[in-house]
Protein backbone atom coordinates (compact mmCIF):
# COMPACT_ATOMS: atom_id res chain seq x y z
CA UNK A 1 0.00 0.00 0.00
CA UNK A 2 1.33 3.68 -0.62
CA UNK A 3 -0.17 6.38 1.21
CA UNK A 4 0.00 9.27 -1.43
CA UNK A 5 1.47 11.70 1.54
CA UNK A 6 4.51 9.27 1.71
CA UNK A 7 4.87 10.48 -1.99
CA UNK A 8 4.43 13.77 -0.68
CA UNK A 9 7.25 13.58 1.91
CA UNK A 10 9.41 11.91 -0.20
CA UNK A 11 9.27 14.24 -3.35
CA UNK A 12 9.75 17.37 -0.86
CA UNK A 13 12.91 15.51 0.63
CA UNK A 14 14.30 14.63 -2.75
CA UNK A 15 13.91 18.09 -4.20
CA UNK A 16 15.16 20.07 -1.35
CA UNK A 17 18.62 17.81 -1.40
CA UNK A 18 19.17 18.45 -5.09
CA UNK A 19 18.25 22.08 -4.18
CA UNK A 20 20.73 21.45 -1.35
CA UNK A 21 23.35 20.57 -3.80
CA UNK A 22 22.78 22.69 -6.84
CA UNK A 23 24.04 25.37 -4.19
CA UNK A 24 27.47 23.43 -3.31
CA UNK A 25 27.79 23.20 -6.63
CA UNK A 26 27.64 26.54 -7.66
CA UNK A 27 29.20 27.75 -4.61
CA UNK A 28 32.20 25.79 -5.20
CA UNK A 29 32.24 27.84 -8.61
CA UNK A 30 31.03 31.23 -7.51
CA UNK A 31 32.80 30.77 -4.19
CA UNK A 32 30.19 30.84 -0.79
CA UNK A 33 30.72 33.93 0.03
CA UNK A 34 28.64 35.01 -3.17
CA UNK A 35 25.89 32.69 -1.26
CA UNK A 36 26.08 34.46 1.93
CA UNK A 37 22.33 35.52 1.87
CA UNK A 38 21.40 31.93 1.80
CA UNK A 39 23.27 30.12 3.94
CA UNK A 40 20.90 29.94 6.77
CA UNK A 41 18.64 28.34 4.28
CA UNK A 42 21.25 26.17 2.87
CA UNK A 43 21.26 24.81 6.71
CA UNK A 44 17.72 23.95 6.93
CA UNK A 45 17.72 22.43 3.90
CA UNK A 46 19.78 19.72 5.05
CA UNK A 47 16.62 18.27 6.90
CA UNK A 48 16.04 15.86 3.65
CA UNK A 49 18.50 13.87 3.88
CA UNK A 50 17.30 12.20 7.42
CA UNK A 51 13.50 12.81 6.41
CA UNK A 52 14.08 10.66 3.07
CA UNK A 53 15.31 7.91 5.64
CA UNK A 54 12.62 8.36 8.69
CA UNK A 55 10.25 7.87 5.68
CA UNK A 56 11.61 4.38 5.14
CA UNK A 57 11.16 3.06 8.82
CA UNK A 58 7.77 4.38 8.65
CA UNK A 59 6.80 2.63 5.65
CA UNK A 60 8.55 -0.24 6.78
CA UNK A 61 6.93 -0.01 10.31
CA UNK A 62 3.37 0.36 8.82
CA UNK A 63 3.95 -2.76 6.97
CA UNK A 64 5.68 -5.01 9.43
CA UNK A 65 5.30 -3.81 13.09
CA UNK A 66 4.02 -7.34 14.22
CA UNK A 67 5.80 -9.81 11.58
CA UNK A 68 9.13 -9.97 9.55
CA UNK A 69 7.71 -11.63 5.76
CA UNK A 70 10.31 -14.11 4.24
CA UNK A 71 13.33 -12.75 2.35
CA UNK A 72 13.02 -9.60 4.03
CA UNK A 73 16.93 -9.50 3.81
CA UNK A 74 17.38 -10.81 0.82
CA UNK A 75 15.60 -8.12 -1.33
CA UNK A 76 16.90 -5.40 1.05
CA UNK A 77 20.40 -6.59 0.17
CA UNK A 78 19.98 -6.35 -3.49
CA UNK A 79 17.81 -3.28 -3.42
CA UNK A 80 19.80 -1.02 -0.86
CA UNK A 81 23.40 -2.64 -0.50
CA UNK A 82 23.37 -3.42 -4.11
CA UNK A 83 22.66 0.34 -5.49
CA UNK A 84 24.81 1.67 -2.23
CA UNK A 85 28.51 -0.69 -3.69
CA UNK A 86 27.49 0.48 -7.51
CA UNK A 87 27.09 4.15 -7.07
CA UNK A 88 30.31 3.76 -4.39
CA UNK A 89 32.25 2.65 -7.83
CA UNK A 90 30.65 5.17 -9.93
CA UNK A 91 31.11 7.83 -7.50
CA UNK A 92 35.01 6.76 -7.12
CA UNK A 93 35.45 6.21 -10.94
CA UNK A 94 34.10 10.13 -11.90
CA UNK A 95 35.77 11.70 -8.89
CA UNK A 96 38.87 9.88 -10.70
CA UNK A 97 37.92 11.11 -14.11
CA UNK A 98 38.07 14.35 -13.25
CA UNK A 99 41.49 14.50 -11.24
CA UNK A 100 42.80 12.97 -14.30
CA UNK A 101 44.28 10.45 -11.77
CA UNK A 102 43.30 6.59 -12.61
CA UNK A 103 45.50 5.23 -9.42
CA UNK A 104 42.80 6.99 -7.04
CA UNK A 105 39.93 4.97 -7.54
CA UNK A 106 40.90 2.01 -5.41
CA UNK A 107 41.09 4.64 -2.58
CA UNK A 108 38.31 6.41 -3.30
CA UNK A 109 36.08 3.52 -3.58
CA UNK A 110 37.46 2.03 -0.18
CA UNK A 111 36.56 5.42 1.12
CA UNK A 112 33.06 5.63 -0.18
CA UNK A 113 32.07 2.27 0.69
CA UNK A 114 33.02 3.72 4.58
CA UNK A 115 29.96 5.91 3.93
CA UNK A 116 32.76 8.56 2.34
CA UNK A 117 30.26 9.67 -0.24
CA UNK A 118 26.37 11.04 -1.34
CA UNK A 119 25.08 7.41 -1.05
CA UNK A 120 25.82 6.73 3.00
CA UNK A 121 22.06 7.18 3.45
CA UNK A 122 21.77 3.87 1.88
CA UNK A 123 23.97 2.41 5.22
CA UNK A 124 21.78 4.45 7.60
CA UNK A 125 18.88 2.86 6.10
CA UNK A 126 20.04 -0.62 5.97
CA UNK A 127 20.78 -0.37 9.64
CA UNK A 128 17.43 0.62 10.49
CA UNK A 129 16.28 -2.41 8.45
CA UNK A 130 17.96 -4.78 11.04
CA UNK A 131 17.01 -2.49 13.91
CA UNK A 132 13.49 -2.93 12.64
CA UNK A 133 14.12 -7.13 12.54
CA UNK A 134 15.15 -7.03 15.83
CA UNK A 135 12.43 -5.05 17.32
CA UNK A 136 9.79 -7.11 16.19
CA UNK A 137 11.52 -10.70 15.82
CA UNK A 138 12.09 -10.38 19.75
CA UNK A 139 9.01 -8.13 20.67
CA UNK A 140 10.89 -5.12 22.15
CA UNK A 141 8.72 -2.37 23.52
CA UNK A 142 9.84 0.31 20.96
CA UNK A 143 8.22 3.15 23.64
CA UNK A 144 10.51 2.32 25.99
CA UNK A 145 13.67 3.33 23.64
CA UNK A 146 12.49 6.77 23.24
CA UNK A 147 14.14 8.46 25.66
CA UNK A 148 17.20 6.07 25.31
CA UNK A 149 17.34 6.20 21.73
CA UNK A 150 17.15 10.54 21.87
CA UNK A 151 19.90 10.88 24.68
CA UNK A 152 22.35 8.30 22.36
CA UNK A 153 21.83 10.26 19.53
CA UNK A 154 22.04 13.35 20.99
CA UNK A 155 25.09 12.42 23.00
CA UNK A 156 26.87 10.61 19.41
CA UNK A 157 26.00 13.75 17.83
CA UNK A 158 27.33 15.84 20.23
CA UNK A 159 30.87 14.16 20.19
CA UNK A 160 30.45 14.45 16.24
CA UNK A 161 30.57 18.05 16.44
CA UNK A 162 33.19 18.35 18.94
CA UNK A 163 35.44 16.00 16.54
CA UNK A 164 35.40 13.78 19.14
CA UNK A 165 36.27 10.35 18.10
CA UNK A 166 36.30 6.69 19.42
CA UNK A 167 38.40 5.53 17.77
CA UNK A 168 41.67 7.51 15.10
CA UNK A 169 40.06 7.61 11.49
CA UNK A 170 36.50 6.68 13.19
CA UNK A 171 34.56 9.99 12.36
CA UNK A 172 33.05 8.13 8.94
CA UNK A 173 31.66 5.30 10.95
CA UNK A 174 30.40 7.43 13.80
CA UNK A 175 28.58 9.71 11.35
CA UNK A 176 26.91 6.53 9.68
CA UNK A 177 26.49 4.71 12.89
CA UNK A 178 22.74 3.34 13.96
CA UNK A 179 23.53 5.44 17.43
CA UNK A 180 23.81 8.86 15.68
CA UNK A 181 20.21 7.79 14.12
CA UNK A 182 18.81 5.71 17.10
CA UNK A 183 16.37 8.39 17.63
CA UNK A 184 14.94 8.83 14.29
CA UNK A 185 14.25 5.37 14.32
CA UNK A 186 12.77 4.75 17.10
CA UNK A 187 9.83 7.74 16.79
CA UNK A 188 9.83 6.56 12.67
CA UNK A 189 9.08 2.74 13.63
CA UNK A 190 6.42 4.61 16.16
CA UNK A 191 4.29 6.98 13.74
CA UNK A 192 4.56 4.12 10.82
CA UNK A 193 3.23 1.44 13.64
CA UNK A 194 0.16 3.75 14.52
CA UNK A 195 0.04 5.72 11.42
CA UNK A 196 -3.72 5.06 10.90
CA UNK A 197 -4.38 6.29 14.49
CA UNK A 198 -1.91 9.07 13.47
CA UNK A 199 -2.91 10.63 10.59
CA UNK A 200 -6.26 12.31 11.63
CA UNK A 201 -4.43 14.00 14.27
CA UNK A 202 -1.72 15.50 12.21
CA UNK A 203 -4.56 17.41 10.26
CA UNK A 204 -6.64 18.49 13.23
CA UNK A 205 -3.62 19.42 15.00
CA UNK A 206 -1.62 20.87 12.51
CA UNK A 207 -1.65 24.00 14.17
CA UNK A 208 0.63 23.10 16.96
CA UNK A 209 3.00 21.14 14.26
CA UNK A 210 3.69 24.39 12.79
CA UNK A 211 4.61 26.19 15.88
CA UNK A 212 6.37 23.39 16.73
CA UNK A 213 8.27 23.81 13.20
CA UNK A 214 8.55 27.65 14.01
CA UNK A 215 10.20 26.77 17.39
CA UNK A 216 12.83 24.57 15.28
CA UNK A 217 13.79 27.06 13.05
CA UNK A 218 14.39 29.82 15.74
CA UNK A 219 16.34 27.65 17.44
CA UNK A 220 19.15 26.96 14.30
CA UNK A 221 18.21 30.19 13.97
CA UNK A 222 19.60 31.01 17.19
CA UNK A 223 22.83 29.21 17.22
CA UNK A 224 23.29 30.16 13.82
CA UNK A 225 23.57 33.83 14.96
CA UNK A 226 25.98 32.42 17.75
CA UNK A 227 28.59 31.26 15.09
CA UNK A 228 27.15 27.83 14.38
CA UNK A 229 27.14 27.36 10.58
CA UNK A 230 28.06 24.10 9.56
CA UNK A 231 25.57 23.00 6.89
CA UNK A 232 24.95 19.01 7.89
CA UNK A 233 22.60 17.12 8.30
CA UNK A 234 24.38 16.22 11.68
CA UNK A 235 23.92 19.21 13.47
CA UNK A 236 22.24 18.91 16.88
CA UNK A 237 19.64 20.84 16.62
CA UNK A 238 18.57 19.98 13.13
CA UNK A 239 16.43 16.71 14.60
CA UNK A 240 13.71 18.86 16.00
CA UNK A 241 13.73 20.32 12.77
CA UNK A 242 13.73 17.37 10.84
CA UNK A 243 10.97 15.65 12.68
CA UNK A 244 8.88 18.54 12.56
CA UNK A 245 9.21 18.84 8.91
CA UNK A 246 8.07 15.61 8.65
CA UNK A 247 5.30 15.79 10.56
CA UNK A 248 4.51 19.09 8.56
CA UNK A 249 4.40 17.58 5.55
CA UNK A 250 2.47 14.46 6.13
CA UNK A 251 0.05 16.48 7.55
CA UNK A 252 -0.01 18.70 4.00
CA UNK A 253 0.25 16.16 2.36
CA UNK A 254 -2.65 13.75 3.67
CA UNK A 255 -5.13 16.79 2.74
CA UNK A 256 -3.93 17.25 -0.89
CA UNK A 257 -5.09 15.47 -3.85
CA UNK A 258 -3.47 13.45 -5.96
CA UNK A 259 -0.77 15.18 -8.14
CA UNK A 260 0.59 13.12 -11.60
CA UNK A 261 4.15 15.36 -11.30
CA UNK A 262 4.07 13.77 -7.12
CA UNK A 263 4.16 10.57 -8.38
CA UNK A 264 5.93 10.87 -11.03
CA UNK A 265 9.11 12.38 -9.44
CA UNK A 266 8.50 10.25 -6.32
CA UNK A 267 9.05 7.27 -8.91
CA UNK A 268 12.34 8.15 -9.68
CA UNK A 269 13.28 9.61 -5.91
CA UNK A 270 15.48 7.09 -5.40
CA UNK A 271 17.69 7.26 -8.24
CA UNK A 272 17.32 10.95 -8.34
CA UNK A 273 18.50 11.04 -4.82
CA UNK A 274 21.88 8.81 -5.93
CA UNK A 275 21.96 10.23 -9.61
CA UNK A 276 21.81 14.16 -8.78
CA UNK A 277 25.10 14.78 -7.56
CA UNK A 278 27.07 13.15 -10.36
CA UNK A 279 25.11 14.98 -13.12
CA UNK A 280 26.13 18.39 -11.11
CA UNK A 281 29.67 17.43 -11.06
CA UNK A 282 29.62 17.29 -14.89
CA UNK A 283 27.05 19.97 -15.88
CA UNK A 284 27.96 22.88 -13.27
CA UNK A 285 31.38 23.51 -15.30
CA UNK A 286 29.59 23.46 -18.54
CA UNK A 287 26.85 25.75 -17.79
CA UNK A 288 29.34 28.17 -16.59
CA UNK A 289 31.64 28.02 -19.18
CA UNK A 290 28.66 28.64 -22.02
CA UNK A 291 26.55 31.04 -19.90
CA UNK A 292 27.06 34.40 -17.50
CA UNK A 293 24.22 34.08 -15.32
CA UNK A 294 23.66 34.96 -11.47
CA UNK A 295 24.40 32.79 -8.55
CA UNK A 296 20.40 32.42 -8.06
CA UNK A 297 19.76 32.05 -12.21
CA UNK A 298 22.74 29.39 -12.10
CA UNK A 299 21.55 27.23 -9.27
CA UNK A 300 17.93 26.89 -10.34
CA UNK A 301 18.97 26.25 -13.80
CA UNK A 302 21.71 23.35 -12.33
CA UNK A 303 18.67 21.97 -10.11
CA UNK A 304 15.91 21.76 -12.83
CA UNK A 305 18.72 19.74 -15.20
CA UNK A 306 20.13 17.56 -12.74
CA UNK A 307 16.75 16.66 -11.73
CA UNK A 308 15.81 16.38 -15.87
CA UNK A 309 19.16 14.22 -16.78
CA UNK A 310 18.97 11.99 -13.76
CA UNK A 311 15.43 10.82 -14.35
CA UNK A 312 16.08 10.39 -17.60
CA UNK A 313 18.90 7.80 -17.02
CA UNK A 314 17.03 6.19 -14.77
CA UNK A 315 14.35 5.69 -17.17
CA UNK A 316 16.86 4.65 -19.96
CA UNK A 317 18.77 2.38 -17.30
CA UNK A 318 15.63 0.70 -15.99
CA UNK A 319 15.50 -1.25 -19.87
CA UNK A 320 18.66 -3.13 -18.62
CA UNK A 321 18.24 -6.59 -16.97
CA UNK A 322 19.14 -6.51 -13.47
CA UNK A 323 19.26 -2.37 -13.42
CA UNK A 324 17.38 -2.80 -10.11
CA UNK A 325 20.33 -3.42 -7.96
CA UNK A 326 21.88 -0.24 -9.17
CA UNK A 327 19.34 2.53 -9.52
CA UNK A 328 16.56 0.54 -7.10
CA UNK A 329 13.35 -0.39 -7.82
CA UNK A 330 11.06 2.43 -9.49
CA UNK A 331 8.40 3.18 -7.44
CA UNK A 332 4.70 2.64 -8.86
CA UNK A 333 1.95 5.34 -8.11
CA UNK A 334 -0.62 5.35 -5.29
CA UNK A 335 -4.09 3.92 -5.57
CA UNK A 336 -7.04 6.63 -5.85
CA UNK A 337 -7.94 8.62 -2.44
CA UNK A 338 -10.88 6.24 -1.96
CA UNK A 339 -9.09 2.99 -2.50
CA UNK A 340 -6.32 3.86 0.29
CA UNK A 341 -9.02 5.58 2.73
CA UNK A 342 -10.67 1.93 2.64
CA UNK A 343 -7.28 -0.05 3.06
CA UNK A 344 -6.57 2.06 5.67
CA UNK A 345 -9.63 1.69 7.69
CA UNK A 346 -9.63 -2.39 6.62
CA UNK A 347 -5.75 -2.53 8.64
CA UNK A 348 -7.25 -0.02 11.76
CA UNK A 349 -9.84 -2.80 12.19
Amino acid sequence: MVVKEWNFVRVIACLSIVLLHSSTSVGRIFGYSELFDLHFIRILLCYATPTFIILSEIILANKYSTSIPDGFFKKRIKWILGPFVAFALIDALIVSYMRSNPDYIFDKLMNNLQGHFIGYFLLVIFQFYVLHFLVVRYQIKIEKLIFMGTVLMISSLWLLNEEIYLFEGSSSIQMISFPTWLGYFVIAFLIGKHYEKLRPHLIVHRGLILVGLLFSIMLIYASYQAGYTDVSSRRLDIMPFTLFVTLTLLSIGSSLPHMKLVDLISKYSFGIFLLHWQVQRIITPIIFERTSLSSLTFIAIVFLASIVISMAIVKIVSYVPGSSYVIGKIRNAPKSKKYESEALSRKAS
